[in-house]
């Protein structure tokens, strides 16, 4: 035992590693047991924070503690634990207190470089933290955070890293209008607009949209109910599956983290546009294709390739109309003329039959024992000479002669007032019948060629009510009301209006280059491989043809401008 003024101390050596310290002043008094060294055990009394132990009971502060530890003081903080090493009064930054004495099962409060930690982990054990509120006298789960770091507000089994059930209500904002966005820094921000940023300065590797017409129309919109009515409501949905979705548009579908799959809708407005943008122009080629269809003239520069189509215009259309009128009138003025050459025809047949007859009776007077005074030989010769000479003079004046064939050639014109029955009609020459007129031995240039036209005006060709007008063979067929179709042959034309061009492998992008009179109302091309093509920038010096895909080899491109 040592005794000091104001101090007692018991200790089992000179060093006092092991002691027990009394000491005492005018304002306080301390009991202090040692170990080591190191004070072990420490009872203060000052008047105001006293320590005292009452049937197995500690208290800090108080002279009736409740509770194994019972700490009270006046001042803001009751209770200081140091030392990560779970000693407490080490003096050390960090501290820590354990709740629950089980080796695997207790929760842990601790502080360390000035960071606070709440865990219920040790040992490998894992489970969850709740935060309870009471209504009522009832105690209710208010916020669950899992092993798994899902956090739920109003539930106790959260299947995101954030589930919340209920109403969620951000105040502060300008107007009920504005949206709550994430920055790209993670902080929250309001929004007059959508929250997607879009500013070119965000990005690179700027490319056009690939061809997503096709991709739509795969597309299977539905209409469903949600599994989780209490999460989700119970209310019927339409919308899209997402596995179907990603199969056509995988970058507009997302995979969380728990295996779900999800479609972000703001990015396939994207598509919805670009698919909009592609069905516009193909209702705009169709339009100029009604309204500008064209056929070319069959000239030596116009040559037919398997590299175009045929293509014919209202003007074609009009003029095949005018013609078939105009054909149609010189046809009915044809039928009148030749109505009016059978007429005579019949005439000079009638005049036949009348020879034919005297010459009967001729035979039969002289088998008769009677005569006829005006019936004699003379007579007859006469009359059967009146008869050739006036015969004679018809052929003379209709210029027919006998042909080698033994067939009449008619060498003057002839005139038909009424009908005619005309076979195997040979004409040398023209042949008019009112304004129309037929050429056999036109010449063009140095060789003769057939021909129909007219003396003047138009020429009309006019089918029957229901029947078609056909030509080359049946190739080329036109009904009443002006529908052209064509069975075969392809369009004829030259390399300002139709062209192919080469694409280079790897290329996306060629330049037409042409000099034209006025701008064409469109261009329409034609890839020799399985890509998305559109033209633009048409103007009078030529335009640009665009790919979405490039290709691996050299490719063509057969394109034609529409005005």
């Amino acid at each position: 035992m040592r005794t000091v003024a104001g101090d007692i101390t018991v200790r089992e050596d000179d060093n006092g590693n092991n002691a027990v310290r009394l000491s005492a002043s005018n304002t306080y008094g301390t009991l202090q047991a040692y170990l080591n060294g190191v004070i072990a055990v420490q009872l203060s009394a000052d008047g105001s924070t006293n320590s005292f132990i009452n049937a197995g009971n500690v208290g800090i502060g108080t002279t009736g503690p409740g509770k194994r530890l019972d700490v009270y003081d006046t001042s803001a903080a009751q209770l200081r634990v140091y030392g990560w090493d779970r000693v407490l009064g080490a003096n050390t930054t960090g501290g820590q207190i354990q709740i629950g004495g089980h080796a695997t099962d207790f929760a842990e409060l601790y502080n360390t470089n000035g960071v606070f930690y709440i865990t219920n982990t040790y040992n490998n054990a894992a489970g969850d933290i709740r935060f309870k509120t009471k209504t009522a006298g009832t105690a209710v789960d208010a916020v669950t955070i899992q092993a798994s770091g899902n956090v739920g507000i109003g539930t106790t089994n959260p299947l995101q890293k954030l589930h919340v059930i209920g109403e969620a209500r951000i105040s502060g904002l300008a107007s009920a209008n504005y949206y709550v966005c994430v920055d790209a820094n993670g902080d929250l921000f309001e929004s007059a607009t959508a929250c997607a940023g879009s500013d070119i300065a965000l990005k690179e590797n700027i490319q056009p949209l690939a061809s997503a017409l096709l991709g739509v129309l795969d597309l299977s919109p539905v209409s469903f109910d949600w599994i989780d009515k209490q999460g989700r409501g119970s209310a019927r949905e339409v919308g899209f599956i997402a596995q179907e979705m990603e199969k056509i548009f995988p970058q507009v579908v997302r995979t969380n983290p728990d295996g779900f799959k999800g479609i972000k809708y703001d990015v396939f407005s994207a598509v919805l546009t670009r698919a909009i943008q592609e069905q516009e122009l193909k209702i705009e080629d169709l339009a100029t294709q009604v309204e500008n269809l064209t056929t070319l003239p069959d000239t030596p520069q116009n040559e037919p390739t398997s590299e175009t189509a045929f293509l014919f215009t209202r003007e074609m259309y009009q003029s095949t109309q005018d013609y078939l009128a105009s054909l149609n009138l010189k046809l009915s003025d044809l039928e009148t003329a030749k109505l009016a050459e059978s007429s005579r025809i019949d005439l000079i047949q009638s005049d036949l039959d009348a020879v034919k007859a005297q010459l009967d009776k001729m035979g039969e007077s002289t088998q008769s024992s009677e005569s006829s005074a005006s019936a004699t030989p003379s007579s007859i010769l006469i009359a059967i000479e009146n008869i050739y000479n006036e015969f004679k003079s018809t052929l003379e004046a209709l210029g027919i002669i006998k042909g080698e064939d033994g067939g009449l050639i008619m060498q003057n014109s002839l005139s038909v007032l009424g009908e005619a029955t005309l076979i195997d009609l040979n004409i040398t020459g023209k042949l008019t019948l009112g304004l129309l007129q037929i050429d056999g031995m036109q010449k063009i240039g140095e060789s003769r060629e057939a021909s129909i036209g007219t003396v003047s005006g138009d020429l009309y060709i006019m089918p029957a009510s229901s029947g078609l007008l056909r030509f080359m063979g049946d190739k080329i067929a036109m009904d009443t009301k002006g529908n052209l179709a064509m069975n075969e042959g392809i369009i004829m034309g030259n390399k300002s209006f139709r062209d192919a061009v080469k694409l280079t492998a790897g290329e996306t992008t060629i330049e037409v280059a042409k000099e034209w009179e006025s701008v064409p109302t469109s261009v329409a091309v034609t890839p020799s491989y399985n890509t998305k093509v559109w033209v633009e920038h048409v103007n009078a010096t030529g335009f640009e043809i665009q790919v979405d895909s490039e290709s691996d080899k050299e490719e063509t491109l057969y394109w034609i401008a529409i005005w």
